[in-house]
């Protein structure tokens, strides 16, 4: 993990964070290692999202991930050509802390318990996988 991004992302994502009708506000957070953002929202519990420089996110980098990122968190796989597991996801869902890309990020912010919900590209990811 770290700060690898390039220097349109963090913009991007700030710009659809403050277009969002679910976000109060957000800050980053003083991080050395990674981008790390607490979102204060107008429904729900105020959420911590790390924004992930990561190419491809499996077990190994989900549990070796910032201390902040527990319970109610997110995991937002920022570069637009990242990818995630589905037995991160699943790993995640059993901590409480969800991961995606940024459609399934912005929707997720607009849920109590996030973690709970796959987005249909997801579910369809499952599908897939199953037919394999």
């Amino acid at each position: 993990m770290g700060k690898k991004l390039h220097s349109s992302i963090l913009p991007f994502w700030e710009k659809a964070l403050n277009g969002h009708s679910n976000v109060k506000s957000w800050k980053k957070l003083d991080d050395r290692e990674d981008y790390i953002y607490k979102i204060e929202r107008h429904k729900g519990p105020d959420v911590i999202v790390l924004a992930s420089d990561e190419y491809q996110y499996g077990l190994s980098s989900y549990y070796s991930r910032n201390e902040l990122i527990s319970k109610g968190a997110i995991i937002y796989m920022a570069r637009p050509e990242s990818n995630y597991s589905l037995d991160v996801s699943d790993a995640a869902k059993e901590e409480g802390v969800s991961i995606g890309v940024l459609k399934e990020v912005l929707g997720a912010l607009n849920l109590d318990k996030h973690w709970l919900w796959d987005s249909k590209d997801r579910k369809e990811r499952r599908k897939r996988e199953e037919k394999n």
